[in-house]
């Protein structure tokens, strides 16, 4: 979609309204079938909606897109309300039909492009949230355009600090005590004992 084709839109919606809007007057002069409520307000629809889709895209408005499916619709709906009064149709009649079947086409077409751009921009959107180089979501302290790279694999795990296994305390061997030697030597006491029973016999 060039800027040519939206001024070529933008035309036709002018010339559209502009002629619905003067035919509306030429019908309810004649009256009868030709000022009925449905075929007027058909036309009144397409007159109002050419004027406010032609507003909405020289603004630039998000919204152009969706006024111009509702445009293309109501200008086909004018047609098939035209084409019902067959040989009854007014040469005014006959330049309507003509127009809105133009300005249908140039506003499903650009409604049909918006809708692509506004696709493409969310799919840009989606691959900007999961890309790790946008800057939205970069790894800190990691250098703008380089390649992550992938964690090392032959890595060994770490070493775990082995616990210091503390042997039972050992027994005390208690060594036996000295025996407590004899007073006196076994000569003496001998002696000491043959005295006692000297005296012992002198008494």
């Amino acid at each position: 979609m060039t800027a040519h084709d939206i001024a070529d839109c933008l035309a036709s919606l002018a010339e559209c309204r502009s002629l619905c809007l003067q035919t509306v007057v030429d019908c309810l002069k004649h009256g009868g079938l030709l000022a009925s409520l449905p075929h007027i307000r058909a036309m009144n629809d397409c007159t109002e909606l050419c004027g406010t889709t032609s507003a909405l895209l020289l603004r630039e408005s998000p919204l152009a897109g969706h006024l111009c499916a509702m445009t293309s619709e109501a200008c086909q709906l004018c047609v098939i309300d035209l084409k019902a009064f067959g040989d009854n149709m007014t040469p005014m009649m006959r330049n309507v039909v003509a127009v809105c079947q133009k300005t249908q086409t140039r506003t499903l077409a650009l409604f049909r492009f918006t809708q692509s751009a506004a696709a493409a921009a969310r799919s840009q959107t989606q691959l900007q949230e999961y890309d790790p180089h946008h800057h939205g979501n970069a790894i800190p302290g990691a250098v703008p355009g380089a390649t992550p790279s992938a964690p090392p694999t032959n890595l060994a795990p770490p070493a775990i600090p082995a616990k210091s296994v503390q042997s039972p305390p050992q027994a005390k061997i208690l060594s036996p005590e000295p025996a407590v030697a004899s007073i006196g030597s076994p000569k003496r006491d001998k002696r000491t004992s043959e005295a006692m029973a000297t005296g012992m016999r002198t008494d």
